[in-house]
C-alpha cells in the first residue's frame, strides 16, 4: 500500500481499509464502487481488500460488471478517469 498518511499521523490506507471491511459487514446484502482517482491507487486497494479493480486497461472488464450486478462481486474498485457506459 502506499502508506498515505492523514493529519494525525495516522495511516490512511490503514482506516480506510478498516471502514470498508466495517462496511461491507454491515451492509451484507449491499454493492459498493469506490471511485479514487488512480489506477494505482485502483490496484493497491483492490489487492489490499481481494476485491476486483476495474480500470480502463483492467482485464475482463465485462466479467467484473456481470459479477458485481449478479451479486457475485459486492465491492469495486474504479479509478475516475475511466468513464464508459455499459449497459
Amino acid at each position: 500500500m502506499e502508506g498515505i498518511r492523514g493529519e494525525e499521523g495516522k495511516e490512511v490506507t490503514t482506516q480506510t481499509e478498516m471502514w470498508i471491511v466495517e462496511q461491507k459487514e454491515k451492509w451484507k446484502d449491499g454493492k459498493v464502487i469506490i471511485y479514487v482517482s488512480t489506477v494505482s491507487q485502483v490496484k493497491a486497494y483492490a489487492e489490499a481488500l481481494q476485491c476486483e479493480a476495474y480500470y480502463s486497461q483492467a482485464e475482463e472488464k465485462d466479467r467484473k460488471l456481470r459479477e458485481l450486478k449478479s451479486g457475485e462481486a459486492r465491492l469495486m474498485w474504479r479509478s475516475t478517469i475511466d468513464v464508459e457506459k455499459h449497459d
